[in-house]
């Protein structure tokens, strides 16, 4: 119907605009609602619904390789700490 595609087509500008925002910060977004920010060495990592970035992953691993961020931290008391 008519609806649909104009609701369609108003869902696809917001994912866009979302999008654009996101990479006007340095976010690579990777899917909706899935972002990495690089760190050098790798990339903080944070999925919808989660409140806080909370996990890192290698700069050429995906997020389903994910770590807990403070077990990152522990391990390798990365430069990017503190900053």
């Amino acid at each position: 119907s008519r609806e649909h595609a104009v609701l369609q087509q108003e869902y696809a500008r917001l994912v866009q605009a979302w999008k654009q925002k996101m990479e006007r910060l340095g976010v690579e977004t990777r899917s909706l609602w899935n972002v990495d920010l690089h760190t050098g060495d790798g990339c903080l990592c944070w999925r919808f619904p989660e409140h806080s970035i909370l996990y890192w992953h290698a700069a050429d691993e995906d997020c389903s390789n994910r770590r807990p961020l403070q077990q990152v931290i522990e391990e390798h008391d990365p430069d990017w700490v503190g900053i």
